[in-house]
Parts: structure tokens; C-alpha cells; sequence
């Protein structure tokens, strides 16, 4: 089978696409970043735009979406030293400050992840924006000098898509160049929200699902500081996204995806990452093995959750346990 160049791992969060993206990296042929690059599936990126823009156009609306996406993928290209560092500074000293959000995305420099990142973002805003010109609606920014407005004419997503997938390829590759690996394997949480978008712009991708004991994941993501850390509230969340993936995953091809269980790599690894490997298209290398998978916390729920809240996720997401056969 031919290599893929781009394997998306995915997950509802905490379910291992940490460790699946460990083993990957361990591949002669594979390069991962250390860290979610998050342009595509977060609010204000890639997949936010494509669907936005696409439905719902007016000259204001294309100008607010158009300088909104250009500021976001700017700031991702290198830290901004006086704000990160009086972030970092503020926690540190203050104890208080714990409460008070970080720095958005510190620490992101993603011009050394993918050089030539900041040309790539001019380049994708080019083709987007027809003209910039001195004017200002009621919407526009507060107190800004000669304010500058963009215009971009209607696009349908079918248009959008292969202006993005264009970009994105970009960064791959230079990324693949600098590294001189072949396969760029990514774990951006929740891709499988966005699969047949991602797929659409990236065709020669993959999708790989990690899937874990669904009374495992709630217990571990009621004590991450993202989530809720009430049962019900998060027996919800969890439960959302999967009615999600499920309809996501009816627009998929047979060999645009895979779903593997966390419990199958940590207790059967070698027989398991053939199985990824078959599906990526790579050759099965045995240091993908070396890694020490003996702290996947399976069954953490037993000791974390109380008899109570087992009875509760078991009785509300028994269909979903049933499915996936825990």
C-alpha cells in the first residue's frame, strides 16, 4: 500500500492520541510535532472559516472574517515576549493569578515549526482578500486610526477547499523537508469533529480514531481545567461529540479511517501498530514498540469514580459502551 503523507490521530480527548502519536514518532519515516499546532479545529482557524464564510457573506461579514483569520494565524507564528513573559511573570508571583487564563497559545512559534509559515499565511490571505481600503462600519475595531477593510467576494466551500488545502500542504511539507521524513502524523483533539472537512482538504489523509473505555475518558476529563468537573455535565459533553464523530464517520470512505481501542496498543502493541501501520500505508518498524505503555491508567475509573457515578456513566452511555464492545 502506498504511504499516506498525512495521518490526522484523533480522539474525544483523553483517549490516547498522546501515546498513539509517541508510537508514530518513533517511526523512521514519521514526523510529529511535540505539541497541537490547533489552526484547523479551533474556533477562528481553518474549518471555522470554511464554514462560516462559505453560508453567511456580506461585504462586512467577508471584511470581520477575513482580518479575524489573517490575526489568528499571524499570532501563531511567534511568540509576542512582552505579553508572554508579563503572563508567565503574573502566575508566578501571584498566587491568585492561577485563576486568571495564561497567555493565549504561549509558547506557539509555528514559524520555526513550518518555515516559510508567515509567507504561507500571506500567500493563503491573497488569494482570500480581493482589496483593502480606508473605510469603517459600525463593527469595526474600537479607536483604530485609518481603519482598513477587506474585501472578498462570495466563495462556496467547494471553492475555499482547495485554497486551504493548498496552505496546508505547504506547511506539511516544509515541515517534512526540514525534518526529511515522509509521513506528517498530527494529534490535534477532536479532528474527528471535522473529519470529512480535513479529508476534503487533505485527500491523500488518513483518519485514525483512538478509542478508549468511555467510563475511563469521562473519569479522566472530569479533572482536566478545560472541562466540567461535574458527571452529568461531562457525561454530556462526551456523549455529544461521539453523536458527532458517529455522523461524521457516515461520509467517510471504508479506507479513509480507522478505529482503534487505547486497551488493544497497551496490551497487544505489536499486532495492534501492524494494524496502523497496514492502514497508513507504512512498514512496521520494531522501535515503535519501545515505549513503556504500562501507564495507560486502564480501568481508572474504578478507583476515581464512585460506585454512584459508575452506575450513572454505565446506565447513560450504554449504548456507546455496548458499541464499542467494553
Amino acid at each position: 500500500m502506498e504511504n499516506t503523507s498525512t495521518v490526522f490521530i484523533t480522539g474525544t480527548g483523553r483517549s490516547g492520541t498522546n501515546v498513539t502519536k509517541a508510537i508514530f514518532a518513533r517511526h523512521s519515516e514519521c514526523a510529529t510535532l511535540p505539541f497541537e499546532y490547533r489552526f484547523t479545529v479551533d474556533p477562528g482557524g481553518l474549518i471555522d472559516f470554511l464554514n462560516h464564510y462559505s453560508c453567511t457573506w456580506s461585504p462586512f461579514m467577508a471584511d470581520k472574517r477575513l482580518r479575524s483569520l489573517e490575526s489568528y494565524l499571524t499570532a501563531l507564528a511567534s511568540i509576542d515576549e512582552s505579553e508572554y513573559k508579563a503572563s508567565k511573570w503574573l502566575r508566578k508571583v501571584d498566587p491568585r493569578s492561577e485563576r486568571i487564563t495564561p497567555h493565549s497559545y504561549a509558547g506557539w512559534e509555528l514559524e520555526k515549526c513550518f518555515p516559510g509559515y508567515k509567507h504561507f499565511v500571506k500567500t493563503l490571505m491573497n488569494q482570500l482578500v480581493d482589496y483593502k481600503y480606508s473605510a469603517s462600519w459600525p463593527g469595526s475595531d474600537s479607536l483604530s486610526e485609518k481603519n482598513q477593510m477587506y474585501f472578498g467576494a462570495p466563495k462556496t466551500k467547494d471553492e475555499l477547499i482547495p485554497i486551504f488545502g493548498a496552505f496546508l500542504n505547504s506547511c506539511f511539507q516544509s515541515y517534512l523537508i526540514k525534518t526529511n521524513k515522509s509521513c506528517f502524523v498530527e494529534d490535534n483533539t477532536w479532528s474527528l469533529l471535522y473529519a470529512d472537512d480535513l479529508l476534503s482538504m487533505v485527500p491523500e489523509g488518513k483518519i485514525l480514531h483512538i478509542v478508549r473505555d468511555p467510563r475511563d475518558v469521562v473519569s479522566s476529563l472530569m479533572k482536566q481545567r478545560w472541562t466540567p468537573s461535574d458527571i452529568d455535565q461531562i457525561i454530556a459533553w462526551y456523549r455529544s461529540i461521539i453523536a458527532r464523530w458517529q455522523m461524521k464517520k457516515r461520509k467517510l470512505q471504508a479506507n479513509q479511517f480507522l478505529e482503534i481501542k487505547l486497551e488493544d496498543i497497551t496490551s497487544n502493541p505489536a499486532d495492534t501498530i501492524k494494524k496502523m501501520c497496514v492502514f497508513t500505508g507504512l512498514e512496521y518498524e520494531t522501535a515503535m514498540t519501545d515505549l513503556d505503555l504500562s501507564k495507560s491508567n486502564s480501568g481508572r475509573y474504578k478507583t476515581e469514580l464512585s460506585k454512584e457515578e459508575i452506575n450513572k456513566v454505565e446506565s447513560l452511555l450504554r449504548d456507546v459502551i455496548k458499541d464499542y464492545n467494553y
